[in-house]
Formats: structure tokens, sequence, C-alpha cells
């Protein structure tokens, strides 16, 4: 089925946590297929906007849309895929294979008297090969290094195959070879056609990546192409993080 609406669409969203503003006024949208970077300090509202885009929390005031249909009434939870930035401090001694952990991810779609079958077998084995996890698909959990972690939470995301992959700060944590493994993989899944909204402190890699980059201290400081957003670059940030800021990148 072809996408032809927005993935998502948020329109005047503003929320408060105790009458205290933490966004205001946010408006944008994602494209099928398009690869959005989401930027900005600590305490921005980069998390508070990811749990209402996911339902989590309701904003008090505006609208999100998923696939045209406001949020209230979107059903199909299986097309949002989403890794949260806790997937980085997982309990090392779970018991469980990667084959497992992956296949939790198909667990919400099943009937609890199903059984797990050949066909859903089959789904598993498809998300680990897009993440090159398929060799490791029997060893423990806890025994992979933090990237190959990450790409398992990967494929538990992919498994349900959805049209919005949602990351929020996937590269905390772990060390510059997995990072780079990271962004080859993600390269490669949006030249899939799936849209993917990025959360990440790495501006310099951001904007050499992605369609389009959002830039949030509350209210949206920028939001457009990541060309013009380097043009531009020392203005925006001064107005999104202040005046005495320190810019940390990553060079890949």
């Amino acid at each position: 089925m072809t996408i032809k609406t927005p993935v998502l669409d948020l329109e005047n969203v503003s929320f408060s946590y105790d009458r205290k503003p933490v966004l205001e006024d946010i408006n944008f949208g994602i494209e099928p297929g398009e690869f959005v970077g989401l930027v900005g300090p600590n305490g921005s509202g980069k998390t508070t906007l990811i749990k209402i885009i996911l339902g989590l929390l309701k904003a008090n005031h505006g609208e999100v849309r998923l696939f045209g249909q406001p949020l209230s009434k979107f059903k199909k939870l299986s097309w949002i895929g989403y890794v949260s930035q806790k997937s980085n401090s997982f309990n090392s001694g779970f018991p469980a294979t990667v084959f497992e952990v992956v296949s939790m991810g198909l667990y919400s779609q099943m009937k609890f008297y199903k059984w797990f079958g050949k066909k859903e077998r089959l789904k598993v084995w498809e998300a680990l090969e897009k993440v090159g996890m398929e060799d490791y698909a029997k060893q423990n959990i806890g025994r992979l290094s933090g990237g190959q972690q990450q790409r398992v939470f990967i494929a538990r995301a992919l498994v349900r195959n959805p049209k919005l992959l949602i990351l929020d700060e996937p590269t905390v944590g772990v060390d510059a070879k997995s990072e780079n493994a990271f962004y080859d993989l993600i390269e490669s899944m949006h030249k899939e056609k799936l849209a993917i909204l990025l959360v990440s402190h790495d501006i310099g890699t951001i904007t050499s990546k992605v369609d389009k980059v959002l830039c949030l201290n509350k209210r949206l400081h920028y939001h457009g192409d990541p060309k013009q957003f380097e043009m531009n670059r020392q203005e925006i940030l001064t107005d999104a993080y202040g005046q005495h800021f320190e810019l940390l990148e990553h060079h890949h």
C-alpha cells in the first residue's frame, strides 16, 4: 500500500507540565520516505514531543495526525516503529536470545491464543537480516556489544514492517565504530523509502544525512532544508541554545 498523505502532521501543538510551558505552537510534518533530524539542547522538549506523537502524553492544545488520521482515532500501531533512548541501558542479565528479543516486537499483533508460527519466525529472520544480525540469533542479548544490541532493538522495531521509524538518541553510549555502522544502516533504510524521525545531539552528522532539520527548544527555531540550516547555523543555534553554548560534533 502506497501512503500519499503525510506520515506525521503536527498542527499548533502545545504542552505544559504543571502550567510550565514545555512545547509551544509546534507545526511540522513528515512525508512518506522522508528522513527528518530533530536537534535541541537538553530539556528542550524533544522527548516530550516524541511521547505526544506516540500517544503517551496528550497535547494541551493542537492536533497530531498520523497518516491523515487524528491520533485519537489512529489504530494501526504496527505502522509506527520506536527505539527509545533507554534501549541503550538494557539489562545485560536479561535471559533472552537475540531472536526472542526481536520476536517481542510482534506480540502486540498476535492474539493471546495464537501460536508463534512459521510466518512470524520468517518476519523475525527478515528483520535480523536487515540489520545484519542474523548470525547472532541464538546468542544471549546481554553478551552483545552496545552497537550490536542497538541493531537488535532496531530489528525489533522493524519486525512489524513500520512506515515510520522513530529513534530517540540511538547513538548514546556506543563507540565511534558502532555509530558509523548505525548511520550506514539508517541510510540503507532511508533508501528503501522508510520515513524516519531521528532525535540526536550530533548536529554535524544530522545535517549531512537528513532531508529536513528541526531545531527545537520549546518552540521550533528552525524547520527546513539542512543546507540552509548549515548556512545560518550560528544564528539558529544561538537563538535556540542561547549565547553561551558549546557545540560537540562527531565526524563520520
